[in-house]
């Protein structure tokens, strides 16, 4: 004889195996030979995934009467997953998995962009249920969501209940439902908090776009509430962004019988059904709620407290930032400063800002601040205390551009040297500095300076001079002009006495040896040939056989102003001079080329 547990043990090996063995038969059967009887009996449905982009999801075949398996959520690398949609891009009807489908049914995944910001606690509130009242569909809730209608269910009741024209009954209990519908841009993904009339929600179908909250009130009074009044006032005084504190207050209730419950506490407010608004814990706000009492109701029923005193809540400034070009002055225009106190989402900046430096010299960074205006929805919440002590900006007064000046031009040279013009220095203080290079693009110059002459140059070589104001503590560097390129040829050179000793030592005059009579073109009117070396020779410098000049130095020129003119010179074209030297008792010569130009 079988025992009774072996018994039992068989009917739920039934139970389990034969609605599964007839389902396995019949998709054989139907997959086989398409039986259209048993498709008719089955009703086989293909449910299709689209995980727009995702990594995929198997496909379901369901048969009558069978809910959708809900998958585990697709990724997509750079998304969140929002929702399994009926509809695809326009996403407007999100699937329950709590539906059968009618038919084969293709559901699209939603992804809203990674950057979304999550919703982490919410709070909203209905009116509670209460004995004899039509219920109330409608939730309100602050937050980046939206609440939509309240469905209510009585638990535990055998009363026929018709949620829409059945008043609420005496002592029962009810559950509110409700889904909330994030806002663009925001995601109910890391949802871990949420409340119903203050007290915690049960959450469930997070999808992320959209989640649901119920919460089960306490059984509804026997009696129809008719009269509430308020025994105890709660604190009535606030400042902005203050939550309502309703702990302290007290009420009492009327039944419709007559009977009445005196002193009820807040902590007792959830059993009878009573709600306020604001609500306990809420936010207030000074253009909102200033002057205004706090409704308390119960049932149909309401009273009101003394009105409420929202002071505005004073802002302070933690920090500024500005910054301007040197321009002489301390005026600090458009000063952007940044406001510490602003209450959650509260739309409320900085609008002008009055300030000025301290100092009106680059790299001053302290501001006076003497003046902010508000600006924003709720501005009128606001004001502003002023720093007592000035304030560091970031950015402050930075050097101001250089001047600009004029372009260089050379007023003289010598064999290895160029003097240029002065550039007149710019009305702000800047002096001018020179360069010297031989890129017209500004690379290897030479150190910049304050003089006009440059030294250490090779005649025949094209220069070009750069001018531009000289940094100081206001103003950076200038950008620098440029002069034409300068071209200058030997105005002289130096031969030594060894080199008119020795035959076998020859020289080479750069460029060759040129003087110009009007100094032009780069040439001097006037050059020195210098005869070079250790002592005890003497020199004579012979012009066509004529002697003119016995100085170790002999000043060719064609400048009239010059002592060492000389009007022979004044000939277009080439020229000899002869230096002959005596050393020793033994004489020695070297004709010496010039050259004349117009």
């Amino acid at each position: 004889m079988r025992s009774y547990q072996s018994a039992i043990n068989n009917i739920k090996l039934r139970r389990f195996f034969l609605p599964s063995l007839l389902i396995v038969t019949c998709s054989l059967l139907i997959a086989s030979c398409g039986n259209p009887l048993m498709e008719q009996i089955l009703e086989p449905k293909t449910v299709s995934f689209n995980s727009n982009g995702g990594s995929s999801v198997a496909s379901q075949t369901l048969y009558k009467g069978q809910k959708i398996n809900k998958p585990s959520n697709p990724a997509k690398s750079g998304f969140i997953f929002s929702g399994w949609y009926r509809d695809n891009n326009s996403f407007q009807r999100q699937w329950n998995f709590g539906d059968v489908p009618s038919a084969d049914i293709t559901l699209h995944a939603r992804w809203a962009d990674g950057t979304l910001t999550p919703i982490t606690g919410i709070s909203v509130n209905v009116t509670p249920p209460s004995t004899g009242i039509y219920p109330d569909t409608t939730a309100t809730g602050s937050g980046n969501f939206t609440a939509g209608p309240v469905t209510w269910n009585p638990a535990g009741s055998s009363v026929m209940w018709d949620p829409v024209n059945d008043k609420f009954q005496a002592g029962t209990v009810y559950t509110a439902t409700l889904a909330l519908t994030a806002d663009a841009n925001f995601t109910f993904t890391g949802l871990t908090s949420a409340t119903i009339n203050g007290q915690a929600a049960v959450i469930s179908n997070n999808t992320g776009a959209q989640v649901t909250l119920s919460y089960t009130f306490p059984q509804t009074t026997a009696k129809m509430i008719i009269g509430i009044n308020i025994i105890s006032h709660p604190n009535l005084s606030y400042t902005h962004g203050d939550t309502l504190d309703m702990s302290l207050t007290a009420v009492g209730l009327v039944f419709e019988d007559s009977t009445s419950v005196d002193n009820i506490e807040f902590d007792d407010f959830i059993t009878y059904g009573i709600t306020s608004n604001p609500a306990h814990g809420a936010v207030l706000s000074h253009t909102v709620h200033n002057n205004q009492p706090v409704e308390v109701s119960a049932g149909s029923d309401t009273a009101y407290t003394g009105n409420l005193s929202i002071n505005i809540k004073a802002l302070t400034i933690t920090g500024a930032a500005h910054t301007k070009p040197y321009d002489g002055t301390t005026a600090a225009s458009g000063v952007i400063v940044t406001l510490g106190g602003i209450v959650g989402t509260d739309d409320v900046s900085a609008g002008t800002v009055t300030a000025e430096y301290t100092n009106e010299n680059a790299g001053a960074d302290i501001i006076n601040i003497t003046g902010v205006t508000l600006t924003g929805n709720d501005a009128g919440n606001y004001t502003v205390t002023l720093p007592i002590h000035n304030l560091s900006v970031t950015g402050g007064i930075i050097k101001a551009a250089g001047a600009g000046v004029g372009v260089p031009a050379m007023a003289a040279f010598t064999a290895t040297s160029i003097t240029i013009n002065t550039v007149a220095a710019p009305g702000n203080g800047q002096a001018v500095e020179y360069a010297i290079g031989t890129a017209i693009n500004g690379t290897g110059l030479s150190a910049w300076q304050g003089g006009l002459t440059f030294t250490g140059l090779t005649a025949g070589t094209a220069y070009y001079v750069y001018a531009r104001s000289a940094e100081n503590s206001n103003y950076n560097n200038g950008t620098p002009s440029i002069s034409a390129a300068i071209i200058f040829n030997t105005a002289g050179f130096t031969i030594s006495v060894d080199q008119i000793i020795d035959l076998n030592i020859s020289f080479e005059i750069p460029s060759g040896l040129i003087i110009s009579r009007s100094g032009t073109g780069g040439n001097q009117k006037t050059a020195d040939i210098i005869v070079q070396g250790a002592g005890g020779y003497s020199v004579q410098w012979l012009y066509d056989g004529d002697q003119i000049g016995t100085a170790a130095v002999l000043t060719l020129s064609v400048d009239p102003a010059n002592p060492a003119y000389n009007i022979d010179y004044n000939i277009i074209g080439i020229h000899f001079v002869t230096v002959i030297l005596e050393k020793d008792g033994a004489w020695y010569s070297k004709r010496i080329e010039f050259e004349v130009k117009p």
